[in-house]
């Protein structure tokens, strides 16, 4: 895998850090794909939230009664209750609508993830652990040009603008 925000996690849950990584590259290729597989990912991480607490974990429950279950018991804030009901209205949203959806909904999604994932590294994985500052992640180009290219390519360009002026 390339470098991307979660590689840190990777020695502590290769599980998760591989989903984050998908999620990542998610964000400005298939913006719907990245907001269903979110709220998934969630649901995946309550669920060994609820194991970890040794809760009862049913698999009939929906991701909105296990959010309830956890806030009940005190093992969540407020910030990460509201970002788990984001993070799964989005991916509600984007399961049932059949409209293009916009990089700006899945950059959203991502940030709440970020507060979701902050929260469980430091009470589920190690507080020692650092979790990076939030930043958003960059758009990947299909072909980086190097300067050489670019020089090139600027080149043709002035040859051909100098042309159609003559």
């Amino acid at each position: 895998m390339a470098k991307y925000f979660y590689e840190f996690l990777e020695e502590h849950s290769e599980e998760f850090a591989r989903h984050l990584y998908e999620l990542e590259n998610a964000i400005y290729s298939s913006p719907r794909s990245m907001l269903t597989h979110s709220r998934t990912f969630i649901e995946m991480l309550l669920e060994k939230v609820m194991i970890h607490e040794n809760m009862q974990n049913a698999p009939f429950l929906t991701l909105h009664e296990r959010i309830e279950e956890l806030d009940e018991n005190g093992l969540l804030t407020r910030e990460v209750i509201n970002a788990l009901h984001e993070v799964r209205k989005l991916g509600n949203i984007a399961a049932h609508d059949t409209r293009q959806f916009r990089f700006s909904e899945s950059l959203t999604a991502w940030e709440h993830i970020y507060t979701i994932m902050k929260w469980f590294v430091e009470v589920y994985v190690s507080y020692d652990l650092e979790v990076p500052d939030y930043v958003d992640p960059i758009m990947k180009q299909e072909q980086p040009y190097d300067l050489e290219e670019m020089t090139l390519r600027f080149n043709r360009i002035e040859e051909l603008l100098k042309q159609s002026l003559e």
